[in-house]
């Protein structure tokens, strides 16, 4: 039986930098930061740079992972974090968003992978899952 919730993160905002600050006391919640996908790149938990963005698209990157926060800023159509939240999906990772534009554009990936997609329009501090 899994005891550890190995999870990663994309973006830097304030909601994501708030995750990051506390996936130390995650871990005595069984929580396990692996990554943080940032503007300047894929870096570990300690936020040490270790790729470029496409790093992120590495097998080793969704192997054992549980969990994707993608919190990028909602632009556009959503097509950004669509990318993001497909790859992650497909390979049977849970991905939960506050990114609105991609629910709000496309709403077909929500009702594929309506068991492992979690999403709130919520901006920032509400979001109890965050």
């Amino acid at each position: 039986m899994k005891t550890t919730i190995n999870f990663a993160v994309i973006g830097f905002g304030p909601v994501i930098q708030g995750l990051v600050k506390l996936a130390q006391g995650f871990k005595r919640e069984n929580w396990d930061l692996k990554w943080v996908a940032r503007t300047t790149g894929l870096h570990d938990s300690n936020l040490i740079w270790v790729g470029p963005h496409e790093a992120i698209f590495a097998k080793e990157q969704s192997r054992d992972l549980d969990v994707l926060f993608i919190g990028l800023p909602s632009s556009g159509d959503g097509s950004e974090a669509q990318k993001f939240a497909r790859h992650f999906l497909r390979r049977g990772v849970v991905v939960e968003t506050a990114e609105k534009a991609l629910q709000a554009c496309r709403p077909g990936l929500s009702n594929k992978y309506s068991q492992r997609f979690g999403y709130s329009a919520t901006v920032g501090g509400n979001i109890d899952v965050l």
